[in-house]
């Protein structure tokens, strides 16, 4: 049992800090558009993971309703694990292969932020999406990265670990921290995509308009967390694979 996430108690005016660079290139592979993707287990198997002998996390990144529980229910069916319910989380726990506990930390990053609300669909979104994580940063490793009751939490997540949440389209670039105080090295991450049209469109089918307190439209809202979760794949220090979820050829359907 770990009773509830204590929110951390910050210094109004934190200190800058610096967003950190990326360490030596590890590998990458993305699969371009209209390339057909045999399996997920092709693409995982290509990057060197595996369930078994030397065991590696796996993040999945994406937008909402991109496609990344789809993914994720097929690395699932790989051997890799998952919490499945957290005691004083249900509420956060859904039925998208998500655990509550790491959406309840990254909605209180969220929370006294307000990332999620920044749109950064300008000239050069990852420009934008610099500034936004940069002006945050110092903050951001005071709630999450620094946050002793979180790390705990991982070092006790079931291994070979695999975690998804759309929010780490925000919030990831301040997770490789709690990882790496599990001593483990840099997870995998799954960067997958999907057509923003198909993502509106899916949000709209679930009556999952944005609402107007984000101050954008579902348009803007879409493209800018397209270009967050793209900007988190290319300041990941870790090996990481990008692929379209309408490229995979062998695939279950994800039941949300």
């Amino acid at each position: 049992p770990i009773g509830s996430l204590q929110p951390k108690v910050c210094p109004a005016s934190p200190a800058a800090t610096r967003l950190p660079a990326c360490g030596a290139p590890q590998y990458r592979r993305v699969y371009g558009t209209g390339e057909t993707v045999e399996s997920v287990a092709g693409v995982l198997q290509a990057a060197g993971a595996n369930a078994s002998g030397r065991p590696r996390t796996v993040v999945v990144l994406g937008a909402g309703h991109s496609g990344t529980s789809t993914v994720t229910a097929e690395i699932l069916k790989l051997g890799w694990r998952q919490y499945t319910s957290t005691s004083g989380f249900e509420r956060h726990h859904t039925w998208t292969y998500e655990d509550g506990f790491v959406n309840h930390a990254n909605d209180m990053y969220l929370a006294q932020t307000s990332a999620d609300k920044v749109n950064v669909n300008a000239t050069d979104p990852m420009a934008a999406c610099t500034a936004a994580a940069a002006d945050s940063y110092a903050l951001g490793r005071c709630l999450l990265a620094e946050h002793e009751q979180l790390r705990r939490r991982w070092r006790s997540y079931p291994r070979p670990g695999c975690v998804k949440d759309p929010r780490f389209v925000w919030t990831l670039h301040l997770w490789p921290d709690v990882f790496a105080a599990a001593g483990e090295e840099p997870p995998l991450l799954v960067h997958v995509r999907r057509d923003q049209a198909a993502v509106r469109r899916s949000h709209l089918a679930r009556g999952e308009a944005e609402p107007s307190s984000l101050g954008m439209s579902l348009v803007d809202a879409v493209a800018s967390r397209v270009h967050w979760a793209e900007w988190q794949l290319r300041r990941w220090c870790g090996p990481a694979v990008s692929l379209d979820v309408a490229s995979l050829r062998h695939a279950g359907r994800a039941n949300h």
